[in-house]
């Protein structure tokens, strides 16, 4: 404070200040004002101290200079600054604990600056990459980014503990996106995938910052890149590497996953290098794709066609790849994991038997889905023969096998189940008819499928089937041997590269077929043989009578000798207006063919009306009259 001094005056030298004895006369006030105390400005007693001493224009009097005020280091950029220094002197080989346990001091203080909010956004920045050049080149990479994503995580934790409300963010957007690739630029791996997910999580779902998919797409590049730079790396090792991306980081992309999977292997595909480094980022790619759970099968089959074309992977690589498919869609992996585990050691030929293994440790209602998974997998990379090899040489081949063609859902792959358990076979085993159900249909009308095959390969005799399927595995209204049959006969009329004697010949053997069961014949079978018969005759051929007294004959043996009879004359009937006609006796007609074997279809329907189904014995017209008349 200054004391302002009323009626003090000035003496001629040697001079003296009278200053009154009334301290009460004094008045008191600051010496400088609040918004002038860092100027350098005179006050009031230091010009009149320098009043009394001379003028003011006194040269020897040096004028005030401003000054600058002195740079302040926050405490942030101490700690940083000693953590450096005490990282460099680190001397010797250094492994990550070593490393983590030089940085624990000096992480607990800059933990408390972020926890009490008292570090600045700029400083944050900094600490992000806190190892300079000088124990980067004492320390290998992957072992200093180990201990960066370490470091990276507990910072993102503090940073979420520090949070007034789980929603605030006080480093704003540009942080983030520095953090997001000061990420992705460590070396993939464990820590830095959890140090990702971490981020997502904890650093970012709940403020106001979108993670766009594109830092996805980002992490995934970088680790199909990283493991396509190593040509010497062993498979295993590379397939814990990806199974450990997907089981960090949890990526559950619904809406929009065929776009970015498209991106993916767009930017992947068009990267530069000769065709080996391709081929591997290839695979790495699909590899990645394989792991994503949410992709269906046909979409991964569809993209597997567009990575790879029609160019076979190696024995190893494809087995990877089903592995790391079936890893994406069981949910046994950690009940099952030592199975998963063995399954990886490739040299002893046990790893097919190790992942059948896996796929049938879960709960019998995901067991067909697993079996389902491994032969959808193994059919697209081009290993299904050795997964049906393994899984023949399993025990309870034959059951696991009829498994594996159930949960197929593919006729080529349930005919390859088939052929492997025959392999070696002198007489064929045939498997059920109800087993077969849900391929029949493709298998007839495929031209590039033998015919014989089906008769092979289907048991359809009534002791060694069953005979009726419960109501809910009916498939298109077929629930019996019967029903089937004339479907068979229905699918074979319309297979585009049949003759007409082969379908002759097919319609016959369902005919048997279905005699030896020991149940009123079929009337969709006996219109599709009396159709065939027909247009025969129509052509002209030779052997008209022989056809003719064929047809009657079969009638007559399946339906009866009174539906015989019936026929007999409606075809003479007809074939009589033939033969006249094209002699010139009578006028020509316009034959219908369809009309004609309407009206026989229609005798036939008519027959199965008025037959019995009591002790399987067929009954006359007359008998079903004397019946109706008791």
């Amino acid at each position: 404070m200054t004391a302002i001094l009323p009626e003090s005056r000035a003496s001629p030298l040697p001079w003296t200040i009278d200053l009154p004895f009334d301290l009460g006369e004094w008045t008191w006030e600051a010496p400088t004002a609040p918004i002038n105390r860092h100027k350098k400005e005179l006050g009031r007693f230091e010009r009149l101290v320098r009043w009394l001493e001379g003028p003011a224009q006194d040269v020897s009097i040096p004028a005030p200079t401003p000054t600058t005020p002195a740079e302040t280091i926050s405490e942030a950029q101490v700690v940083l600054a000693e953590l450096r220094d005490a990282l460099a002197g680190l001397t010797g080989a250094q492994s990550r604990s070593s490393l983590s346990a030089a940085c624990k001091p000096y992480m607990g203080r800059l933990l408390k600056l972020i926890r009490l909010r008292a570090i600045s956004c700029d400083d944050l920045t900094l600490a992000l990459d806190p190892f300079d050049s000088r124990i980067r080149e004492k320390v290998s990479h992957q072992t200093l980014d180990c201990v960066h994503a370490w470091y990276l995580e507990v910072v993102v934790k503090a940073i979420r503990d520090s949070r007034i409300v789980p929603s605030h963010d006080a480093y704003g957007t540009e942080f983030w996106h520095r953090f997001f690739n000061q990420t992705i630029a460590l070396t993939p791996q464990r820590p830095t995938f959890r140090l990702f997910q971490t981020l997502v999580i904890a650093g970012v779902q709940q403020i106001y910052f979108k993670t766009v998919p594109n830092y996805y797409l980002r992490l995934f590049q970088a680790n199909i890149l990283h493991h396509a730079s190593l040509p010497g790396e062993k498979p295993a090792r590379a397939a814990e590497q990806h199974a450990s991306l997907f089981e960090q980081v949890k990526f559950f992309r619904k809406g929009g996953l065929v776009e970015f999977c498209n991106r993916l292997i767009e930017s992947c595909l068009s990267i530069p290098g000769d065709d080996e480094y391709r081929k591997r980022i290839a695979y790495h790619l699909l590899q990645t794709l394989a792991y994503i759970i949410p992709l269906s099968k046909g979409t991964f089959s569809r993209f597997a066609g567009q990575i790879n074309g029609t160019a076979q992977w190696k024995q190893q690589e494809a087995f990877i790849l089903v592995r790391a498919r079936l890893l994406s869609k069981a949910r046994n992996r950690i009940r099952v994991a030592t199975y998963y585990h063995r399954s990886l050691n490739m040299g002893n030929g046990q790893h097919w038997y190790w992942l059948i293994k896996a796929a049938l440790g879960d709960i019998p209602e995901r067991q067909l889905q697993n079996l389902r998974t491994l032969t959808h997998s193994a059919n697209i990379v081009g290993n299904l023969d050795e997964l049906l090899t393994a899984a023949s040489q399993m025990p309870h081949a034959g059951t696991l096998l009829r498994d594996m063609l159930i949960a197929s859902r593919d006729p080529h792959v349930a005919v390859a189940a088939w052929a492997t358990y025959n392999d070696g076979r002198q007489s064929k085993a045939k498997w059920g008819w109800h087993i077969w159900l849900p391929y029949l249909r493709a298998l007839i009308e495929d031209p590039e499928i033998d015919v014989a095959l089906i008769w092979d390969s289907v048991d359809l005799l009534p002791f060694k089937s069953i005979e009726t399927l419960p109501a809910r595995y009916h498939l298109e209204g077929i629930g019996d041997r019967m029903m089937l049959l004339e479907s068979m006969g229905d699918w074979f009329m319309s297979r585009s590269d049949a003759t007409p004697r082969q379908r002759l010949r097919f319609i016959e053997k369902c005919i048997a077929h279905g005699k030896v069961a020991g149940k009123p014949m079929s009337k969709r079978l006996m219109a599709n043989l009396a159709k065939l018969v027909v247009r025969d005759l129509e052509e002209g051929s030779l052997g008209r009578t022989a056809r003719l007294q064929y047809l009657i004959k079969m009638t007559e043996l399946h339906l009866g000798p009174e539906e015989a009879e019936k026929v007999r004359h409606q075809l003479e009937g007809w074939r009589w207006v033939i033969v006249n006609q094209d002699s010139g006796a009578v006028p020509k007609t316009e034959f219908d063919l369809q009309e004609e074997l309407g009206e026989l279809e229609a005798e036939m329907d008519g027959y199965h009306t008025r037959q019995g189904l009591g002790d399987g014995e067929l009954q006359s017209e007359c008998d079903v009259q004397d019946s109706a008349g008791v």
